[in-house]
């Protein structure tokens, strides 16, 4: 979409890509947990209602 609305050019892109490895897609494409470079995942965020006791 940046490349469409003339904010980058694809050869950024490309080089970004290069640069980053599996990190490119958190950068550039929003992918958080779905990539091949995820540190955390999805379930790690599952919470329970820990203060029901108090």
């Amino acid at each position: 979409m940046a490349v469409q609305a003339g904010l980058i050019n694809q050869e950024f892109l490309d080089a970004e890509r290069e640069r980053l490895g599996p990190l490119y897609p958190m950068y550039y494409e929003c992918d958080f947990y779905n990539s091949a470079s995820t540190w955390y995942k999805p379930e790690y965020f599952q919470y329970a209602d820990y203060g029901e006791d108090m």
